[in-house]
């Protein structure tokens, strides 16, 4: 059996895993499409097996010849900052392209997949969760999906008149650098009419929630048909309480 996980270089879970899965005299090799174009380059011939391989100063890996794969992170391609920014556009589509194609053809080679190419496309649309949740029986709190300021109030103002407060969270965790090169990063906050009006929400949508009063959380990981259940007692930590 070869394993490959798809990953970035930072991702400590994905090395122990590698370590693990060696343990047990697994031969799991970690690929790093973010090595590509400045460490690394990659070749695909589809006129022979659609063989995808990745080369580095020192190694030359063939996607085709692992049987188990892991798509933890598959990052898109980091691009050197001293190409013109005309360039830089064209370029990160084309890599973007590339990319989704080399997830898909990993699908289509039958090897077994964790996050397989559908589900990885799937796995950012917090919409689409909740939607699904919703048809399959599952309580979801009130949502409101919206930039329109007009529905974002009215949506707040309903949940306090039913004794309720209203959170606001992102699609993704986003991070912003200011001109001190500070980071900021947005999770999850508590929101009222004020602060919604003071906002400028038509330029981007976020996801509006009643907000629901914690005992802990619960983090469910599904391989195949084996689920592994974990709690966090996150209401110890004023961080992690909301």
């Amino acid at each position: 059996m070869r394993a490959a996980i798809v990953t970035v270089p930072g991702d400590y879970h994905s090395h122990a895993v590698a370590w693990g899965l060696r343990q047990r005299g697994v031969d799991c090799d970690l690929i790093f499409f973010t090595d590509v174009p400045q460490y690394a380059t990659v070749s695909l011939s589809p006129s022979a097996n659609s063989d995808i391989h990745l080369a580095t100063d020192d190694k030359v890996v063939n996607l085709a010849t692992y049987d188990r794969f892991w798509l933890r992170r598959p990052n898109a391609m980091v691009l050197p900052e001293t190409l013109a920014p005309s360039d830089l556009q064209v370029a990160k589509s084309d890599w973007r392209d590339l990319l989704t194609a080399f997830i898909e053809i990993i699908g289509l080679t039958g090897a077994f997949c964790i996050n397989p190419a559908g589900a990885y496309r799937l796995g950012h649309l917090k919409a689409l969760h909740l939607d699904i949740a919703r048809r399959r029986g599952l309580k979801i709190p009130r949502t409101l999906i919206s930039n329109s300021a007009d529905d974002i109030t009215h949506f707040i103002r309903a949940n306090r008149e039913s004794g309720k407060r209203t959170i606001v969270k992102g699609f993704r965790n986003s991070s912003w650098v200011n001109e001190a090169d500070q980071r900021s990063t947005f999770s999850t906050a508590i929101i009222d009419e004020e602060k919604a009006l003071e906002a400028d929400v038509r330029a981007a949508p976020n996801i509006f929630q009643e907000y629901v009063e914690k005992r802990l959380e619960v983090r469910l990981t599904v391989m195949g048909k084996s689920l592994f259940a974990a709690s966090i007692d996150s209401q110890k930590h004023e961080k992690s309480m909301l």
